[in-house]
């Protein structure tokens, strides 16, 4: 049974029943980290372009526009600067528009990597989860980085998961069940076992069906954190429990 009674006098769970969890699954973007709408929406608006063009412009390309397949590992940096300008030229020319400005895919990466940070709730949670025994994984859609996010992840993020998963290093991403498989895979557990947290439902549906307890994590994200611990049965939000970070 993936669910067993204990006890949870001074926990501080709400819950006496909670999951009999061996692995706590993260997503990076919107999860681990914060996310980079904001900064995406504020180059919008000093290119004076409509807000969500950079969404829409992805969202055309489909599942093998340059995004995606930036994410896969399909292409490189170099690659995807040249065809996601020529996607966004194309886009701008649908709607009438002429930006002065030159709009490339490396802006955009840099615009997203400047507005990466690591937000310490959730480190702490996974500081808390470590100690208690239970193993911690990443599943994340990404990219090849910059040197200096890509040193930052290394020095900051990848210690502290059992098993870090970065799409364009597997040549798969969310939401390909497969990426779910490899992870569980290679924890050596069964999805029955595991939460998986993410901030885009789409992602959660192929964990769900594969028996993962999931949590949509929102803009609220102290709501996320509850849940998990109701689900994990002891304290992770750092007040009582002593962090490294």
């Amino acid at each position: 049974e993936p669910w067993k009674l204990v006890s949870t006098q001074s926990t501080g769970v709400t819950n006496s029943y909670v999951m009999d969890i061996k692995a706590v699954i993260f997503d990076l973007g919107g999860v681990i980290l914060g996310s980079t709408l904001a900064a995406i929406s504020e180059w919008e608006k000093q290119l004076q372009l409509p807000q969500q063009f950079f969404a829409k412009v992805i969202a055309l390309g489909g599942v093998d526009g340059p995004f995606p397949k930036l994410e896969r590992g399909a292409l490189n940096r170099e690659e995807f600067d040249h065809y996601f300008a020529q996607d966004c030229q194309k886009y701008l020319k649908s709607l009438n528009l002429d930006i002065k400005e030159a709009i490339d895919g490396k802006s955009f990466l840099r615009t997203l990597e400047i507005g990466i940070n690591i937000r310490p709730q959730f480190m702490k949670a996974v500081s808390s989860i470590r100690r208690k025994g239970i193993k911690t994984a990443v599943i994340t859609n990404n990219w090849p980085m910059a040197s200096g996010v890509e040193n930052k992840f290394e020095k900051e993020l990848v210690p502290y998961f059992d098993v870090f998963v970065e799409s364009y290093k597997v040549g798969i991403r969310k939401p390909d069940p497969k990426i779910y498989q490899l992870t569980l895979d290679a924890l050596g557990l069964e999805a029955k076992n595991c939460v998986f947290l993410d901030d885009l439902g789409v992602n959660l549906v192929p964990a769900k069906k594969m028996g993962m307890y999931t949590i949509k994590v929102g803009l609220s994200y102290q709501r996320s954190l509850d849940e998990l611990q109701n689900c994990l049965g002891f304290n992770i939000d750092g007040k009582h429990v002593q962090s490294k970070l």
